[in-house]
């Protein structure tokens, strides 16, 4: 009688435990973020030149590439998983997108609006022998927007 007692509370305890969780986790309380990934949060990232990727999963990130120096070809990868992304470009940095989704959604400046597949974004002043940045995005029941800013 007494180890069904201790079964019991301890089975009460853990459930008590998931609910917390759980409504600490609608609440948007917790969460996991550090320099390149983000786990049930919102975080954003400037492109260093030393990250090479960046990642959310449950949350939402943004990744800056606007005031980037682009002095060598540099290849990131941006994933999406039950997230949304978005990347903010500008004119000035030469930058080629290869995405990849699968029940998501993926949306460039040249209105491409693709939602299953392999998409590739080239920037204006994208030239595949001058120094670019090639970001590697794959989209899993997330989004990504690219923004040119």
């Amino acid at each position: 009688m007494y180890s069904t007692f201790i079964f019991q509370s301890s089975g009460l305890s853990f459930s008590l435990l998931l609910i917390f969780w759980g409504v600490k986790m609608l609440l948007g309380s917790v969460g996991i973020s550090n320099q390149n990934a983000a786990v049930f949060s919102d975080s954003n990232y400037k492109f260093d030149g030393k990250t090479n990727e960046y990642s959310v999963v449950f949350g939402k990130g943004v990744l800056d590439l606007r005031n980037s120096f682009v002095d060598k070809n540099q290849k990131i990868s941006v994933n999406s998983v039950f997230g949304s992304y978005i990347i903010r470009i500008n004119d000035s940095i030469p930058v080629i997108i290869i995405s990849n989704v699968a029940f998501g959604s993926i949306k460039t400046p040249d209105d491409n609006d693709s939602s299953f597949g392999k998409y590739t974004f080239k920037s204006s002043n994208y030239n595949e022998n001058s120094p670019h940045i090639i970001v590697d995005a794959n989209v899993v029941f997330g989004s990504l927007k690219v923004s040119r800013e």
